[in-house]
């Protein structure tokens, strides 16, 4: 390909809003154009490299036998409804209404779609196992796009669905899955993290998200320092010695030797930092009292330290269901006071005691009082311990789960790729059933594998790309070769030039301009991608050699012109 005749530009001025690396090079580069917040246009440069990567992406699917369609973003409410995710899915879904008034939304996941095209056509256990999988764009009207296509509104994905006769069946696809996934981002030199995650709105029994460290990343992730630990920050344990805590605990409400509870005036203190500052102690002697209600109308008292945030995930996970706080009336007329000031000494319902308590011999709570707290509270002397969970957020320093001994530190990550053991979650309510060798109907049992494409191209730039530029990895460059002759207008030059070119040809990016310096073509070169650069000048006069350079090792090389495609393919060999 020759510059002049291709659909190919960079900006001379740098982006105002780049605000991460792989931002800043895009759009520089002419890979992306903003079109509105969170939505990019794809240049032919950028779509190459999309291209690249998804041709990756369809060569590991075809070796699990997993067959591509094509689904539509435009999606009809009824769908969503029949597994109740229209109501409980957030500002995130795009809804609408067509011009005779149906209900539609963008799709940001293809759960119902997929499940609704499948029931059409399977009947009998002979038509399963298979998987299926897709890639296009998705919309997620998200709060807070940022980073250029690293947090985007509309985005490229790949996402694949299986469907199983049996739980048996279904793990080992899952597992099937995440090895494939392994060799994408292996394949794409991108070094991920498979960590065991939430399974948040997609929802289902497990899950594993396959996660890129930057610091561009908005997800948090917890290892440890010692052994091989990990895990997503909003369901990673840590080590708490609870048989001891209790121990300790059951003998004090024997002996009675801490001070009696006693209660206190608190005007005006419902948050922790208010009461921790008005009664001139750490907040990890505080018990905050959350009352909430499951989707299925059960309350439960949820108690977790001072200190520490309550995880929704794990909380989630615990009750087997999606919750949400208790109204103010409906804590008012169950407690008889407002949120800031309820407690666990009163309430005789289900009370769900994080872990972290047990570390409150002199604890204080909420006095079921408005502005009043009480002191010298003492779990099991003073209100029931019968239900402990795992319900807090990990922190650095916690003692990790694991090995005991080591602590768990915190980093930032991107999630690239996940995996989702989703069960009969969708079949079940949409009816995907097939009867079996016994005549009995069954419900299929489905999988769930997303990759991020677009986010994947902007890991890879922020992995490879610098203060300059870019070199991509040659199997996914958009060329391999970038062919920079000094000044085309002198003959020698330009024959040598385009006799390499000539050579190289499909796999090259000739910079033929004769209108601009030799500055802002290497400019444009470190911006464009090609892990080779060949460089033809002075050299070529001098010692009749022209210069290669290797971008990503930084090695350079002088070679008789004659000898170029051969250095080329050598270097290309031991790289692919």
């Amino acid at each position: 390909m020759k510059v002049s005749e291709f659909f190919i530009f960079s900006l001379k001025e740098p982006p105002k809003d780049a605000e991460s690396k792989s931002h800043f090079i895009l759009t520089k580069g002419g890979y992306i154009k903003k079109v509105a917040s969170g939505i990019y246009d794809f240049s032919p440069l950028g779509f190459k490299v999309l291209k690249k990567i998804e041709d990756v992406i369809r060569e590991e699917m075809a070796k699990i036998n997993c067959y591509e369609v094509r689904l539509p973003v435009m999606t009809p409410s009824e769908l969503w409804k029949e597994t109740g995710r229209w109501d409980v899915y957030g500002k995130e879904l795009i809804r609408f209404k067509d011009r005779n008034e149906r209900e539609f939304c963008l799709a940001p996941t293809h759960e119902e779609i997929i499940t609704d095209l499948v029931r059409f056509f399977v009947n009998s256990w002979r038509d399963l196992p298979f998987s299926l999988f897709q890639i296009g764009p998705k919309f997620r009207d998200e709060a807070r796009p940022r980073f250029g296509i690293i947090r985007a509104r509309e985005f490229i994905m790949k996402d694949a669905y299986s469907f199983d006769r049996n739980e048996e069946e279904a793990e080992n696809t899952y597992w099937k899955f995440y090895k494939a996934y392994e060799r994408i981002f292996e394949r794409l030199n991108l070094d991920v993290i498979p960590v065991e995650a939430a399974v948040g709105a997609i929802g289902g029994k497990f899950s594993h998200e396959f996660i890129f460290l930057t610091d561009y990343g908005e997800d948090r992730i917890m290892e440890c320092e010692k052994c091989n630990f990990i895990s997503k920050k909003e369901i990673s344990s840590f080590f708490v010695d609870v048989d001891k805590l209790m121990g300790e605990l059951i003998k004090e409400a024997q002996n009675q030797s801490e001070a009696p509870k006693k209660k206190v005036h608190t005007p005006a203190t419902t948050t922790v930092e208010e009461l921790a500052k008005f009664l001139n102690i750490p907040t990890s002697k505080i018990i905050k009292s959350f009352f909430i209600k499951t989707q299925s109308g059960n309350y439960a008292l949820c108690l977790v330290r001072g200190d520490r945030q309550i995880s929704e995930d794990k909380l989630t996970q615990y009750i087997g269901e999606n919750f949400e706080l208790a109204d103010e009336s409906d804590v008012r007329s169950i407690f008889g006071a407002g949120k800031g000031f309820i407690g666990p000494l009163r309430y005789r319902g289900r009370i769900i005691v994080d872990r972290t308590v047990l570390y409150c011999k002199d604890g204080v709570a909420g006095a079921d009082e408005d502005d009043y707290h009480y002191i010298n509270v003492v779990p099991i002397r003073d209100f029931p311990v019968k239900e402990i969970a795992d319900i807090s957020l990990a922190e650095e320093g916690d003692i990790c789960p694991k090995c005991r001994v080591g602590k768990l530190r915190e980093k930032k990550g991107l999630e690239l790729g996940h995996v989702f053991y989703l069960g009969t979650k969708y079949s079940e309510p949409m009816e995907l059933t097939y009867t079996d060798k016994d005549k009995t109907k069954k419900y299929v049992v489905m999988g769930c594998y997303g990759i991020g494409v677009s986010r994947v191209l902007a890991s890879i730039v922020e992995k490879f790309g610098d203060e300059k530029g870019v070199a991509f990895p040659p199997e996914i460059a958009p060329f391999k070769v970038h062919i920079i002759p000094v000044n085309i207008r002198d003959e020698l030059i330009a024959e040598t030039t385009f006799k390499i070119y000539s050579e190289l040809k499909d796999i090259s990016l000739l910079d033929d301009r004769d209108d601009i310096s030799p500055g802002e073509k290497f400019a444009d070169c470190d911006l464009w991608g090609a892990p080779i650069k060949i460089v033809v000048g002075k050299l070529l006069k001098d010692k009749g050699k022209v210069e290669i350079i290797n971008r990503l090792t930084k090695e350079k090389k002088e070679v008789e012109a004659e000898r170029v495609r051969e250095e080329v393919e050598k270097y290309l060999n031991k790289n692919e």
